[in-house]
């Protein structure tokens, strides 16, 4: 039931333009799109902001909890993932992991999210390649993350 929603959410933006950042279809899954890619940081926690305050279960957050204390500094997989709105970035899954890093005092925090990418071509757009031809397709080199 959840993907037929998940899906019909997509089609509706879609429709009306409305580009979306981050679907996420399952529990730390994310639907990236052929024209996206998927960056992963460490961040300061301090730019970091929950993207909805839904009801949590103090458990799962101990559960959390429990986990980073047994890793240490380290991060698990998946990360959390969220969105950059206003120079904050919004937690959108991972809430949970969000408030145990918190919690345990950490500086950083490890998380992805995704970004569109845009490809040149070394010919006009507009001009079919001839049959036995092949286009290079360039990708531009992105900007590191500022730390």
């Amino acid at each position: 039931m959840l993907a037929v929603g998940a899906n019909r959410v997509i089609r509706v933006c879609q429709q009306i333009g409305v580009p979306m950042s981050v679907m996420v279809a399952e529990d730390r899954s994310m639907c990236v799109q052929p024209h996206q890619v998927v960056r992963t940081a460490w961040i300061d926690i301090d730019v970091c902001r929950l993207g909805f305050r839904s009801v949590m279960s103090p458990e799962a957050v101990e559960k959390k909890f429990r986990r980073l204390l047994n890793i240490g500094e380290a991060a698990p997989w998946p990360p959390i993932v969220g969105h950059w709105e206003s120079g904050h970035f919004l937690v959108d899954d991972g809430r949970h992991d969000y408030l145990a890093a918190l919690m345990l005092g950490r500086q950083k925090l490890f998380v992805c999210w995704l970004e569109g990418i845009e490809a040149t071509t070394d010919q006009a757009s507009s001009q079919a390649a001839r049959p036995g031809e092949s286009r290079r397709t360039v990708w531009p080199t992105l900007p590191a993350q500022a730390e």
